[in-house]
């Protein structure tokens, strides 16, 4: 949803790319935002799982890679649980970052996502949407 959130129109993308119907040259979308560019996730991917366990998947991360060397290339999937799209694309990627969102997150439902990447590397975890309660512990002035 990226593309929605820089107010980008999302014609071809991923899916085109791994049906073999576009080019990645074609997908990816200069944002103007300094070296951002995107690729979005493209429409009408019927047989995804399949295609991102491909070899042309494996092409498309190390193509990105060359590319863009000198830059983090950043794969947005699905929530871990019950999709299986990260952990397919964690054993192409170079590490993983596990975001859990509070109160979305239950604590079992992390550990069995965390399992579920068992093997992947894992670079950290970013606590999303956490709320703070201003309490009168010794730290509250810091915030």
């Amino acid at each position: 949803s990226i593309h929605e959130y820089l107010g980008l129109k999302q014609e071809v993308g991923l899916a085109q790319c791994l049906a073999g119907q576009a080019s990645i040259e074609q997908a990816l979308v200069k944002t103007g935002i300094g070296k951002l560019v995107i690729l979005p996730a493209g429409t009408g991917m019927n047989n995804q799982l399949e295609l991102l366990s491909s070899n042309r998947m494996k092409t498309l991360v190390h193509e990105l890679k060359t590319r863009y060397a000198d830059r983090y290339v950043i794969f947005d999937t699905a929530p871990v649980l019950p999709f299986a799209d990260a952990q397919v694309l964690s054993a192409l990627v170079d590490g993983v970052i596990f975001v859990v969102r509070e109160g979305a997150a239950r604590l079992q439902g992390v550990k069995e996502a965390l399992a579920s990447l068992k093997g992947a590397p894992l670079l950290g975890t970013v606590y999303n949407d956490a709320t703070f309660a201003r309490g009168k512990n010794h730290y509250s002035y810091y915030y």
